[in-house]
């Protein structure tokens, strides 16, 4: 037998052999780095960056093979104050940076698998009345309105799809806006206009869609002071969904328009809004031009 030859079972040894643990900082660029180059959405390893570098500030650059589970039931506890559905999040992220380390064999096994899952109340979505919704396009600033009333009237999403569209995304004259797929929960489609919505759009629609995401964050600061309390995550396009839904009563339409499974809106948005408040939110019809779904062109009216 020839003892250089390698059998598979050495090298099976050698290709699941330990390596060598980076220190936590160190880990987490790594990680964001091959995030990066899986042509993650920048939105996304951005907020990983965010959460792991708030975890790193937690425990100090220690060795990665150091963090137990003692460490992240340390960590929970002193996030105890935070909603569960922000330490669900959290939890997920420290498993993506584990479960990468696990592949690249600094690690044995992920210490996160050793938690608790952390439970989720299921609350109904919140959602602006007509009246709200009349108070937003009365104080928006000029530069936010196209912004305001894509997320409102279309439920588009705002960063994954408003914040990325460009002009020739939005056809005024067929009353629809094109929706490249994104790289997050986004599904390439057609997006028709509210006939409600076309005004705002014609009035203040320029070159570019959206302002920069430092005006965005400033002007919305002080439209929500308009509604106070009723300002809450993903209200546009909760509103939308709500009383798109309401006006059509056709779950399979209102889940192609917003780019979701029939399932989700049956669970979060049945029965939300009433007919007669859709009517006053999208001004008496919904859309005046046709909408092709499936192959069939829809009335909207």
């Amino acid at each position: 037998m020839n003892t250089c030859t390698m059998t598979a079972y050495d090298w099976n040894a050698v290709q699941n052999a330990p390596q060598p643990a980076p220190n936590l900082a160190e880990a987490i660029q790594r990680l964001l780095a091959a995030k990066t180059a899986a042509n993650k959405s920048q939105i996304y390893v951005k907020a990983l960056n965010v959460m792991l570098a708030q975890f790193q500030r937690f425990t100090g650059d220690v060795p990665l093979a150091q963090i137990t589970v003692e460490v992240l039931d340390a960590w929970f506890k002193a996030r105890a104050a935070h909603a569960p559905a922000t330490r669900a999040t959290e939890l997920n992220r420290l498993s993506t940076l584990f479960t990468f380390a696990v592949r690249r064999r600094w690690l044995s096994a992920n210490p996160c698998d050793q938690l608790e899952r952390i439970a989720i109340d299921c609350k109904p979505p919140k959602i602006l009345t007509p009246a709200e919704a009349d108070a937003l396009l009365e104080n928006c600033s000029p530069r936010l309105m196209p912004w305001l009333v894509l997320g409102m009237f279309c439920g588009l999403r705002p960063e994954a799809e408003i914040q990325r569209l460009d002009r020739a995304d939005i056809d005024l004259e067929r009353q629809r806006v094109q929706i490249v797929a994104g790289k997050i929960r986004t599904r390439w489609r057609f997006v028709p206009i509210p006939d409600r919505a076309v005004p705002f759009l014609r009035q203040h629609l320029g070159a570019t869609v959206c302002p920069s995401h430092v005006t965005i964050k400033r002007d919305r600061r002080t439209l929500r002071k308009c509604i106070g309390d009723c300002w809450h995550a993903d209200v546009l396009r909760h509103t939308a969904a709500s009383y798109w839904l309401a006006y059509t009563g056709d779950i399979g339409l209102v889940a192609t328009v917003l780019g979701n499974s029939p399932q989700i809106l049956a669970r979060h948005y049945n029965g939300m809004a009433a007919p007669e408040d859709a009517a006053k939110f999208f001004g008496g019809t919904l859309c005046s031009k046709q909408f092709s779904t499936n192959g069939k062109l829809v009335s909207l009216k």
